[in-house]
């Protein structure tokens, strides 16, 4: 079937309409969850939180064995290596 012009820009019009936004998602709290997912949730993040100070130990073992004036070098190494490697567990988990 032919379409008129105006019947024809209304249709396009309406096709390059963007829908309207859906609802946020709910927010996510920590006392919403039952108490073995609580328990492994609050045991995740204790073990992220001493694999950062793993993170210091091991800078400082490597300060220590190198010469002084490297140890600038080897601290950033180990402070972007930490750095990086929040940021891509919390990219891709």
């Amino acid at each position: 079937r032919i379409l008129s012009p105006q019947r024809k820009q209304a249709s396009l019009l309406k096709m390059a309409t963007p829908a309207a936004p859906s609802a946020p998602p709910p927010m996510f709290y920590l006392a919403d969850i039952g108490g073995d997912q609580a328990l492994d949730a609050f045991y995740l993040l204790i073990m992220g939180v001493f694999v950062f100070f793993m993170q210091c130990g091991f800078a400082l073992l490597e300060a220590g064995t190198v010469r002084s004036k490297n140890t600038k070098n080897i601290l950033l190494k180990n402070l972007l290596d930490a750095c990086l490697g929040a940021i891509i567990w919390w990219a891709w988990g």
